[in-house]
Formats: C-alpha cells, sequence, structure tokens
C-alpha cells in the first residue's frame, strides 16, 4: 500500500501566541484541523485493513478461524443470552430489552449500594486489614501533557480494546503521527484551561459480559468502554 504525506495543520508549523488560545475561533480552528488530519489517517487505515483481509481470512485460519468456529459449534463461545427469569412475572422468560436492562440494575444495585445498616466501624476494620497494600502517591505531576506523553500511552493500550462513543479504536490511535498528537496535546490543554470535557467523555457505554452459565444478571460482569481519546489522560 502506498502511503499519503499528509500536510500537518497550519499551526503545527506556525506557533500561535498565548493571546490566540482565549480566541475560541482561533480553538474551533485548531480542532477542526485536527479532526480533518484523524479522518485523513483513519481513512487510510481502513483501507490497509481491506487490502489485507483476504490474508487474515485464509492465512490465518487455521490459528484464529478453526478455534473460533469449533468453540462456536460446541456451544462455549460465551454468547450472552438473550432471555431472562422475571422474578415479578412469576419467573417468566422475558426478551424485551428494557425488562432485561431493568432486571440488570435492580440486580447490580444490591451490589453498587451500601447498606445503610451497616455500622461505619465496618470501614476502620477494611482499612486495618488490607490499607497495608494500598500504595500512597507521594506527589504527582499536574504539568499539562505533552506530545511524545500521548503518544506514548496510545502505544501501550492493546490493540484488541473496543472502541468507545467517539468510534476510535486504541489501535488507530497507535497509528497516528506526531503532528497528530501535537494538534490534541492543545485540545487536552484547552480542556484543563477551562475546566470542561467533551459530553461524549461522560457518556459511558456498560456491556455484560457472560460468566458461567449467564442465566442471571448476576452471572455477567460489567466493562465500561471509554472514549479511547479519554483513555490516554484518564
Amino acid at each position: 500500500m502506498t502511503k499519503v504525506q499528509r500536510q500537518a495543520p497550519r499551526f503545527i508549523n506556525q506557533p500561535i501566541s498565548a493571546e490566540a488560545w482565549n480566541d475560541s475561533d482561533e480553538i474551533s480552528a485548531i480542532a477542526n484541523e485536527s479532526t480533518e488530519l484523524l479522518k485523513s489517517l483513519q481513512d487510510d487505515r481502513q483501507k490497509s485493513r481491506t487490502a489485507n483481509w483476504w490474508d487474515r481470512l485464509y492465512l490465518g485460519w487455521r490459528k484464529e478461524g478453526a478455534r473460533t468456529f469449533f468453540r462456536t459449534f460446541k456451544g462455549n463461545s460465551g454468547a450472552p443470552h438473550s432471555a431472562f427469569a422475571n422474578p415479578d412475572d412469576d419467573d417468566a422468560l422475558t426478551a424485551d430489552p428494557r425488562k432485561v436492562a431493568t432486571l440488570f440494575r435492580k440486580e447490580w444495585s444490591k451490589v453498587f449500594t451500601r447498606d445503610p445498616t451497616l455500622p461505619d466501624e465496618l470501614w476502620s476494620q477494611f482499612s486495618a486489614e488490607y490499607g497495608k497494600y494500598i500504595t500512597t502517591i507521594s506527589s504527582l505531576n499536574t504539568d499539562p501533557l505533552t506530545a511524545a506523553e500521548l503518544a506514548a500511552q496510545a502505544k501501550r493500550t492493546w490493540n484488541g480494546s473496543a472502541a468507545g462513543l467517539d468510534g476510535w479504536k486504541p489501535a488507530e490511535l497507535k497509528a497516528l503521527p506526531m503532528p497528530a498528537w501535537s494538534a490534541r496535546m492543545r485540545v487536552e490543554a484547552m480542556f484543563v484551561r477551562t475546566a470542561t470535557l467533551p459530553k461524549v467523555y461522560h457518556q459511558v457505554p456498560v456491556t455484560m459480559l457472560r460468566k458461567a452459565e449467564g442465566l442471571t444478571p448476576l452471572q455477567h460482569r460489567g466493562i465500561s468502554v471509554f472514549a479511547a481519546t479519554y483513555r490516554m489522560v484518564g
């Protein structure tokens, strides 16, 4: 695949004054140019994936495909059930997504909600027994993030991680060049300066994965999928 040389956003090679960073129009221009660069890089990656699809499907069959096929054939693929017993309806099975979601919230709220009748002394006992395993952070670096730090964090992510609501997969972030992280560094600095975060950072879907038989809500484990860009700084 032929690589296309992308033109870096203008502000990377043309430093902007401190006063300009307080200009909302300038910030908007930076965000738009950064988005266009990231989209073009994502398009290149998608084309590369399409070109390699045939090799992955056939050359990788013995390594991955056959294993997945036989796991599904034996019925132990771990796929979740679609219907659950509803205790409010004489344990009749329901596959209504709204009712299933209600069942999961009801059961898991019991796990995460502290019983108000429990005495406060229980925390003291817990702290005394397990506090020694908690590492105390003596100092925390609060300096603004650099492009190199963001790129290094992206390199440490697992390629198989799922995308969040922003649509970016960690594997795609790994492929971004340093100019993209230089652009992102300025956007992250704006979040710190204005003490605000984009809405997509606050929207975290939770996927319930089947554990054991997976017949009840508590036989599942939830995994929160944050936006990939948030995982770089969160």
